[in-house]
C-alpha cells in the first residue's frame, strides 16, 4: 500500500501539476486525478505502523525514544530535500530569470513545520502531509499508553471522531480533520495485532469509522479507506517489484514535485503534440524514480539504520 500511495500521488502530481501539459480532459486525467488519494493511504498506514512499532508496554519514559526515532527516520531527509527545492529554484532563476519567492519565514516554517499553523508558504505542496504526520506522532506519544483495554481502545477512537468532526481552522493545516482515516489504521492495529478488541467491537467500530468519512471526507476516501483496510487485513503477497516502490516511497514522496515538477516545466518548451507530451510525462515520472533510488541509498537509507539503533528502555516490573 505504501508503494501504491507513493506513485499514485506522484503520477497526480506529475499529470496535473502543471496546467499546460495536458490542457483538456481525457480518462487519463480523470484517473489520475484519483491519485490525490495516496495521501489518505499514507494515513491509514501510519496510524497502523506507528502503533506496529511501539513496545507492548510503552510508557512515557519511551516518548523521547519514540519521538527521536521518529525525527532521525524523517528529518534528516525532509532537510536534504528542502535544500534540494532551494537549490532547483535558484537555478530555474538563474536560467529562465522567473523570479524565486523564497523568503526566510518560508524557510523557517517549513524547517520548523510551522507552515501547517499559518505562517509562510509551502516550499514544497506534499510538506503539508509531513507536518499533520508530525501532528500525528505527537498525539500518539501522548496517548498511547492509554489505550490498554477493549474500552479504552472503544473510548479513544470515538474521541478521535469527535476530533475529526471540528471544522478547519483558516489557514491551519491540523491533524484533527483527517483523524478518521488514522483511526482505521489505528482500530485495524488493535483488532489484528494486539488482539486487544474481537470481531465484534472491530466491525462495529470500523462500520462507524468508515460511515463517519463518508460524510467528512466523501466517497472517494471511503473507498480508498475501505480497499486499504481490506488489504491490512488479508493481503500477504509481495515481491521484488513491490518491495523496491515500498523502499523508495518517502524518498519519491519528498522530491518528485520538485525533480519531477522541474523535467516538465524545461521540456514543455519543447513538446507541441499530445504524444510528446505523453513521452514528456513518462520520463518526468521514471526521472523521478531513478533519483528517488538515488536519494533512498545516499540520505534515506543511511538515516533509517541509524534511527533502529535508537532503542526503548526496558520497563522492569515488580
Amino acid at each position: 500500500m505504501r508503494a501504491f500511495a507513493a506513485v499514485s500521488v506522484t503520477i497526480f502530481h506529475l499529470s496535473l501539476g502543471n496546467r499546460a501539459l495536458f490542457t483538456d480532459k481525457s480518462i487519463f486525467t480523470t484517473t489520475t486525478g484519483f491519485g490525490y488519494l495516496g495521501v489518505e493511504i499514507f494515513f491509514i498506514l501510519s496510524g497502523y505502523v506507528i502503533c506496529y512499532s511501539l513496545p507492548a508496554n510503552y510508557n512515557y519514559s519511551n516518548t523521547t525514544s519514540f519521538l527521536a526515532k521518529r525525527i532521525v527516520r524523517i528529518y534528516p531527509a525532509y532537510l536534504i530535500s528542502i535544500l534540494l527545492v532551494i537549490i532547483l529554484n535558484s537555478l530555474s532563476h538563474y536560467i529562465t530569470n522567473i523570479e524565486n519567492h523564497l523568503s526566510i519565514i518560508d524557510l523557517l516554517s517549513n524547517i520548523f513545520f510551522l507552515t501547517n499553523l499559518g505562517f509562510g508558504n509551502y516550499l514544497n505542496v506534499v510538506y503539508w502531509t509531513l507536518g499533520l504526520e508530525i501532528q500525528f506522532y505527537l498525539l500518539i506519544a501522548l496517548s498511547f499508553m492509554f489505550i490498554n483495554n477493549s474500552y479504552k481502545v472503544m473510548l479513544y477512537l470515538i474521541i478521535l471522531l469527535i476530533l475529526s468532526s471540528l471544522p478547519k481552522i483558516h489557514n491551519m493545516d491540523l491533524v484533527f480533520p483527517n483523524l478518521s482515516v488514522f483511526s482505521i489504521g489505528i482500530l485495524t492495529f488493535f483488532y489484528k495485532i494486539k488482539r486487544t478488541i474481537n470481531l465484534k467491537i472491530f466491525l462495529i467500530l470500523s462500520v462507524i469509522t468508515l460511515i463517519h468519512i463518508y460524510f467528512f471526507l466523501g466517497i472517494a476516501v471511503l473507498l480508498a479507506s475501505c480497499i486499504c483496510l481490506l488489504i491490512l487485513l488479508f493481503w500477504t503477497k509481495t515481491n521484488g517489484f513491490i518491495k523496491f516502490f515500498s523502499n523508495i516511497s518517502f524518498s519519491l514522496y519528498l522530491i518528485h514535485v520538485t525533480i519531477g515538477g522541474k523535467v516538465i516545466n524545461l521540456g514543455l518548451r519543447y513538446v507541441s503534440t499530445l504524444q510528446e507530451r505523453y513521452l514528456l510525462f513518462m520520463s518526468s515520472f521514471i526521472i523521478s524514480i531513478f533519483l528517488s533510488y538515488i536519494f533512498y541509498l545516499l540520505i534515506e537509507k543511511p538515516t533509517l539504520l541509524w534511527s533502529k539503533k535508537i532503542t526503548y528502555k526496558k520497563n522492569v516490573t515488580t
